[in-house]
């Protein structure tokens, strides 16, 4: 009756019971009676007019009777997925409309309570949406419907509409409402899509859109362009033979997309969003007052964003390799970095300008931090030491040499009186800053401990390290050399690589090789919350001052993920950089080709004397981490394998003569425990042998797939290289724990092969049966197989090795260093 409609209460009582009490339903057939029956029921009833048979029957007739600025308005809102104002929806409007016919269809849709306006309030509590316009969720459902059943009709009849005024993925929004228009949008729309068409006839509909819109006197002005793009990247279509060219490309998400030869000439990129430029985020920090994010790079860049507006601010040029740790002073006026060329570096936060080097380490410095005074900085790393440093004076006040191992971690106390240190010595080291001296060591951890950082009253010391454990010291009960029992949080199922307390102390946030981020309540010690939304592992971690954001980032695929910490925690925007690195390569044993993998999902295949691409191999969703060639037994084709982060390994056969072509026989997909970082044939090319961070190495039939033996190791399981002997009856592993595993292949008997102190990541066998080993710990070792004991040891300059290789004729050994050198022997000066 409120809405204007009268009637006997058992036709009111029919009507409801009709529509099950949806007050939405009923606001709109109600809105229908009134307009069409002057509110009359009885008439409405007794005429045998049409009463709808669901709420999706009464949006039908509703949507039929609208205008088009009205549909486009709710159209609009459907595809944002949050409360717009009037300006927003006057921006995204196009073509643009004057601002009177916008308030009076707003107006109109509101009476027609298929739009409602927003307080702040509710249900949606946010700054940015008091005095919005929104959408029901069943509206919301309904449109998002309606969209993408007539965008999927305008691509098949090729008459764009609704392609050229709507956006279907907007790239500026925050990520997880991009997530969402992907999920929502863009997927159905490929679907009915490839259920419609061959892959041919889909290619040549698109190029015929494209010819199209070029031709239309408003192809600057539309969203078609960038929604087309965005279409062909999401169905895997490569959009380089696609002519962009003069075109508007609005909204288009290139972040991730690998696009060479693309043709844009001319093209307006109006809020397309593109990768950044870096490589690698190692480290993460947030400025005191929360106005800046810096992230540390591979290439020795420091990143400045703005996480209010989600920008870029600045690229500072640090050092000339990988920083490692950065760290703002109290009052953030300075910003200091270390680096794997030995320095810290103090940087001016406004100017950029570098104010001072702090030299002295002789290695690479792997922690950074500043007193609460921001007079003091410390500093250590793998030069085992930890130095005080004066920051005006550029001094050494302490040198803290107590460590039998790299010091991964520094943070000062709350008050300046306590500094701590841990190290992959498994211990962690409490100093008293004033004196230099020694306070206590706490023994918690049976592996490296790399993060540990105080809570914000200095009650607390949290430790974490490669033992998958946390823990949490109570500093009160310190009463000299010996510590107290600490309270342990177990549920990390893989190394922790970063730990950070909540601004109030009340959370702890962590994070390693899971590629997910435990909150933790720190009264009780039980896990509250695990944020999943990274795909490889964390190695950064930042808390925003405020407490209401948390920064995180991936080494590997080079992004940095902001993540809002709301009641419902999610990443709210990513910084893409690169992608464009090779993890692995590997060349043909017999033939000019050369394989190359990375992080985007694809094998590329290349003319080894020409430098000409042949063929991209797509590897779903892993990204490749080894690659390995060999010859069929038939001699005709060729066989490659990857192994992939998504515990895969794939062995794609390849012609004897590889041309240019996107056609390729299926692969042999293996599925695995772990993702799969060494993979190598035997010299026949009839079995694959493969190696991971289950601690699995595992032999395979290289024709059906058929797993035919495996060998585990002890110890730190993660496997880092696999190699197999010429004469195929050795096989060798390099991992974590420091040894080589060596294996007999026929009767499985092994033996563990020490001598190593770090990280073993590269084994090669020479011709002759020499097994070659190169570690962290800067050295290659040769050993003789049947004896199982080193003769040599070499030493390339001081630089951690993590590739090594004899050529064919094993006349020579390559080793690939951190440093980015390769260092080569003459192998037949080599003894065993």
């Amino acid at each position: 009756k409120s809405c204007g409609v009268s009637g006997a209460t058992a036709q009111i009582e029919q009507l409801i019971a009709h529509y099950s009490g949806n007050p939405l339903a009923l606001m709109l057939v109600a809105e229908t009676i009134q307009e069409l029956y002057d509110g009359d029921l009885a008439t409405f009833l007794s005429e045998g007019a049409p009463i709808f048979g669901d709420i999706c029957n009464v949006l039908d007739e509703q949507v039929a009777r609208l205008l088009p600025l009205e549909r486009d308005i709710l159209l609009w809102l459907a595809i944002e997925r949050q409360p717009l104002s009037a300006q927003r929806l006057a921006e995204n409007l196009q073509p643009p409309v004057p601002h009177r016919l916008l308030l009076e269809a707003l107006g109109s849709l509101r009476r027609r309570s298929l739009l409602e306006k927003t307080n702040g309030a509710g249900r949606y509590d946010s700054a940015d949406s008091a005095g919005a316009f929104a959408l029901q969720n069943v509206v919301t459902e309904y449109l998002t419907h309606f969209l993408v059943e007539q965008i999927s009709r305008e691509v098949e009849q090729g008459q764009p509409l609704l392609l050229k005024s709507h956006a279907l993925l907007l790239a500026q929004a925050k990520t997880y409402v991009r997530q969402a228009q992907t999920r929502l949008i863009l997927q159905p729309i490929g679907e009915r899509l490839r259920a419609g068409f061959s892959p041919t006839e889909l290619a040549e509909r698109f190029k015929a859109l494209l010819t199209s819109l070029r031709t239309m006197a408003d192809r600057r002005a539309m969203y078609a362009g960038g929604n087309l793009l965005n279409l062909l990247l999401h169905l895997g279509i490569d959009p380089c033979p696609y002519d962009f060219s003069q075109l508007a490309v609005w909204q288009a998400d290139l972040q991730r997309a690998d696009l060479p030869g693309l043709n844009l000439v001319q093209s307006d990129l109006r809020n397309s969003l593109f990768a950044q430029d870096f490589v690698g985020c190692h480290t993460l920090a947030f400025a005191p007052t929360g106005h800046l994010l810096a992230g540390g790079m591979t290439n020795g860049e420091i990143h400045l964003w703005r996480p209010a507006h989600r920008q870029l601010d600045a690229v500072i040029k640090a050092h000339d390799t990988r920083i490692w740790t950065l760290v703002f002073s109290p009052d953030g006026q300075v910003l200091a970095s270390g680096s794997k060329d030995c320095t810290v570096r103090l940087w001016d936060a406004h100017t950029h300008q570098c104010r001072r080097t702090l030299t002295g380490h002789t290695d690479w410095v792997r922690a950074v931090a500043f007193h609460p005074n921001g007079r003091l900085l410390a500093s250590g790393g793998h030069d085992q030491t930890v130095r005080v440093w004066d920051v005006r004076s550029g001094r050494t006040v302490h040198l803290l040499a107590n460590h039998t191992g790299w010091i991964m971690g520094l943070a000062f106390s709350p008050d300046g009186a306590l500094l701590a240190s841990a190290g992959t010595d498994q211990t962690v080291r409490l100093w008293d800053v004033q004196s230099g001296a020694e306070r206590a060591v706490l023994d918690g951890h049976s592996a490296s401990t790399v993060p540990l950082c105080f809570s914000p009253d200095g009650a607390i010391l949290a430790t974490a390290g490669y033992d998958q454990t946390i823990c949490l010291w109570d500093l009160s009960a310190l009463a000299g050399p010996h510590n107290p029992a600490p309270r342990v949080l177990t549920g990390h199922k893989g190394a922790i690589y970063v730990t950070a307390f909540s601004p109030d102390g009340r959370y702890l946030f962590s994070a390693g090789h899971e590629e997910l981020i435990y909150v933790w309540d720190v009264a009780t010690g039980q896990r509250l919350h695990l944020l999943a939304g990274h795909s490889r592992e964390v190695n950064a971690l930042a808390v925003h001052p405020t407490g209401t954001m948390l920064a995180t980032s991936e080494t590997d695929t080079s992004t940095v993920y902001l993540w809002e910490l709301d009641a419902e925690p999610r990443p709210s925007h990513l910084f893409y950089g690169y992608r464009n690195w090779a993890n692995a390569v590997a060349f043909h044993p017999d033939l000019p080709l050369l394989a190359s993998a990375g992080p985007t999902e694809k094998v590329h295949l290349w003319d080894a004397l020409t430098g000409q691409h042949l063929q991209t191999l797509g590897c779903e969703n892993g990204m490749g981490l080894s690659l390995a060639f060999a010859s069929r037994p038939d001699g005709v084709d060729a066989l490659l394998a990857l192994g992939s982060t998504d515990h895969t390994v794939w062995v794609w056969p390849l012609p004897s003569q590889p041309a240019a072509t996107d056609q390729c026989a299926a692969p042999l997909i293996l599925r695995t425990a772990g993702e799969v970082r060494a993979v190598a044939f035997r010299g026949d090319g009839r079995q694959l042998i493969t190696g991971g961070y289950d601690g699995v190495v595992q032999i395979w039939d290289a024709q059906t797939g058929q797993p035919l033996r495996q060998f585990t190791i002890a110890g730190d399981k993660r496997i880092k290289a696999v190699a197999i002997s010429a004469d195929g009856c050795f096989i060798a592993a390099g991992s974590h724990n420091s040894t080589v595993t060596l294996w007999q292949v026929a009767t499985g008997e092994y033996r563990q092969l020490q001598g190593h102190t770090e990280w073993v990541w590269a084994v090669a066998f020479h011709p002759s049966g020499i097994l070659a080993s190169g570690s962290f710990d800067r050295t290659v070792r040769l050993w003789d197989v049947q004896r199982g004991t080193a003769q040599q040891l070499l030493s390339p300059e001081s630089n951690l090795v993590q590739v090594l290789a004899f050529n064919r004729d094993g006349t020579l050994l390559a080793v690939g260093a951190g440093d980015a050198t390769l260092y080569l022997w003459d192998a037949r000066t080599l003894t065993v």
